[in-house]
């Protein structure tokens, strides 16, 4: 038996390998061997809580980003919920900042709210009041003021999120994505599951440059076409010096900025 379960544990960090590399390709076969791997660890749950929680988690993902069905990404992060609350304090407030979206997307506005004002104050209580993970879920807070056309209520989160975010030392969510890219490719033993979700929250992370082109959008549907391209400029100018060193990059931008000026 103990022979058994040793080889058991392998192979369901396989199956959660192989889905990651077919999650671009294959969304279907990823969600399958993601259920694979979940099934394996319902039936042997011991010390497998948040690591269960965190399988739901990413099959919601899938559901929400490649699939295009919240009501089965909703159900998926729902399950997540009570896996991840004792163990995993990120993946938990992430479970409810999805959550939160998913319930935008189909219409639920009130659920919506109340649901990313708890991943916005467990986060402020678990990561402090001037966090990135705060800054994130203010600007889910606007995503969905935006998705309500609540403009000026839009306004004010994005406008909060990136008083934080400005505040901070560097890009932290594109330095978290390269530790992670570092650490999933070079190190075999790291948990596979747990980079797949934490690399969609570093590409979903409120990067300060993309608070700054959401900013200038809700204020050109304010008519503040003056402060809209104040912000759209910041924009230009934060992704610039983010990418200093690249000049194919720098050259796509200043072809960029002719196109978005003229459209402002």
């Amino acid at each position: 038996m103990g022979i058994a379960h040793s080889r058991s544990v392998p192979n369901y960090i396989q199956l959660e390998k192989e889905a990651g590399r077919e999650l671009l390709n294959d969304p279907d076969k990823a969600i399958k061997l993601y259920g694979k791997a979940l099934n394996y660890k319902l039936k042997n749950p011991d010390n497998l809580h948040a690591s269960i929680g965190r399988s739901y988690l990413m099959i919601g993902l899938i559901y929400a980003n490649m699939k295009l069905d919240n009501q089965l990404a909703c159900d998926h992060f729902l399950k997540a919920i009570p896996f991840l609350e004792v163990e995993d304090v990120s993946s938990y407030t992430l479970a409810y900042f999805f959550l939160a979206v998913c319930y935008a997307e189909i219409g639920k506005f009130p659920q919506a709210y109340e649901t990313m004002r708890k991943s916005l104050e467990d986060r402020k209580k678990a990561f402090g009041e001037n966090s990135s993970e705060v800054a994130m879920s203010l600007n889910g807070m606007a995503y969905i003021s935006k998705k309500e056309k609540k403009y000026e209520q839009a306004l004010d989160y994005y406008l909060e999120a990136e008083r934080i975010l400005r505040d901070l030392p560097g890009n932290k969510a594109q330095h978290e994505l390269a530790d992670l890219k570092r650490e999933f490719f070079y190190h075999q033993n790291f948990d596979p599951l747990e980079a797949n979700i934490k690399t969609s929250i570093a590409v979903l992370h409120p990067d300060l440059s993309y608070v700054y082109f959401f900013i200038a959008e809700v204020l050109l549907k304010l008519d503040r076409r003056e402060q809209a391209i104040y912000y759209i400029d910041k924009h230009f100018e934060t992704l610039k010096n983010q990418h200093e060193n690249q000049q194919s990059y720098q050259l796509y931008l200043q072809d960029q900025i002719v196109k978005t000026r003229e459209l402002y």
